[in-house]
C-alpha cells in the first residue's frame, strides 16, 4: 500500500508519509487488500498521569488516510476519561476540536502544529506502535453526548 495524499485538503509532509508508510510495511501490512489502523502510544501512558498523547491513524484499502485522531484525558481523579481531542476525519471532511465540529479546511493551520509535535515524538522514540488490519470504513450514526459514536 503506497499512500494516497492527492485528495487531502492540504499538504502532508513527506517525513509524516514515510514514517506511516514504513510503519504499515514493517507490520507487512503494504501489499494486503484492506486498510490499516496504526496505533502510536507512549508506554507509560497512565489515565492519572498523562504525558504524551495517543494517536490514531486510519488509512484504507486504497492509500487514503481517512482519519487521524488524537487522544486526551478529560476530568479530574479519579474520573478520567480518555476522548477524542483532535480529529482529522479527511472521509467526511470534517475537523474536531476540543469538542467541536467544524469543516476540515478550518484545520490546516492545526494540521502542520499537530504534524510537527507527532514527527517529534516519533523520532524521539516516544510511542509503542500498534498496526491493526482495517476491513471497512466505520460511519458515524449519532451523536452521544459530546462524542461522535461509530459503528
Amino acid at each position: 500500500m503506497i499512500l494516497n495524499c492527492r485528495d487531502l485538503p492540504w499538504a502532508v509532509g513527506k517525513p509524516f508519509i514515510n514514517i506511516l508508510q514504513d510503519v504499515i510495511r514493517a507490520a507487512g501490512l503494504m501489499g494486503v487488500t484492506s486498510g490499516a489502523v496504526v496505533n502510536f502510544k507512549e508506554p507509560d501512558y497512565h489515565k492519572y498521569s498523562g504525558e504524551y498523547h495517543p494517536i490514531e491513524i486510519a488509512v484504507n484499502e486504497e492509500g487514503k488516510i481517512q482519519y487521524i485522531a488524537q487522544f486526551a484525558l478529560f476530568g479530574a481523579p479519579p474520573n478520567v476519561v480518555l476522548k477524542k481531542d483532535i480529529e482529522f476525519d479527511f472521509c467526511f471532511k470534517r475537523f474536531h476540536h476540543s469538542r467541536r465540529l467544524l469543516s476540515i479546511h478550518l484545520g490546516e493551520e492545526a494540521y502542520k502544529e499537530w504534524e510537527e509535535y507527532f514527527i517529534n515524538c516519533y523520532e524521539c522514540g516516544l510511542y509503542k506502535i500498534e498496526v491493526l488490519e482495517w476491513v471497512e470504513c466505520t460511519m458515524y450514526i449519532k451523536r452521544g453526548g459530546d462524542d461522535l459514536i461509530y459503528v
